[in-house]
C-alpha cells in the first residue's frame, strides 16, 4: 500500500512530467485531457478503457479522450523522446530501469509474493531494463 507521502511524491513528480511536456499539445485542453488520460492509467481503475478513465476523471464522456487518442495532432515521438530524457535524468548515468509485475499482493494477509504465471520466450524474464540514451 502506498502511504500518503510516497503518493504525494509520485503526484509532484507526475505534474513534472506533464509540465514539460504540455508544450508537445498546441492546446490547452489537450494537455488537461492528457494529464486526466496518464492520472487515470496510473489510478485504481477497475478496467482501462475510454469510458471507465473518462468517469474516473469526471468527463461525462469518453469522446474528448478518444479525441485525443486518435484524431488531436500531437508529435508522439517527439514526446516519447521527452519521456525517455526525463526517466534518464531521474536515473542518472548508468542508470537501469527494473520493471517487474511478477509480484503481487496476496489479497488474504498482504504478503508480496511471486505470481504463478508461465513465461513464455516473449516475456521479460529478468524484469531488468538498461536505459540507454540516444
Amino acid at each position: 500500500m502506498v502511504g500518503t507521502v510516497e503518493a504525494e511524491v509520485w503526484a509532484s513528480e507526475l505534474d513534472a512530467l506533464l509540465g514539460g511536456v504540455g508544450g508537445r499539445f498546441g492546446r490547452v485542453d489537450l494537455r488537461w485531457r492528457m494529464r486526466d488520460y496518464a492520472r487515470g492509467l496510473l489510478a485504481p481503475v477497475g478496467r482501462k478503457n475510454g469510458w471507465q478513465l473518462a468517469e474516473w476523471a469526471g468527463h461525462r464522456d469518453p469522446a474528448g479522450m478518444q479525441h485525443l487518442l486518435g484524431g488531436a495532432r500531437w508529435d508522439t515521438d517527439a514526446l516519447r523522446d521527452d519521456v525517455r530524457d526525463y526517466v534518464g535524468d531521474r536515473l542518472g548515468p548508468g542508470g537501469v530501469l527494473i520493471i517487474d509485475d511478477t509480484f503481487r499482493v496476496c489479497p488474504v494477509n498482504g504478503v508480496t509474493e511471486p505470481l504463478k504465471l508461465p513465461l513464455d520466450r516473449g516475456h521479460l524474464e529478468t524484469g531488468i531494463l538498461r536505459f540507454q540514451r540516444k
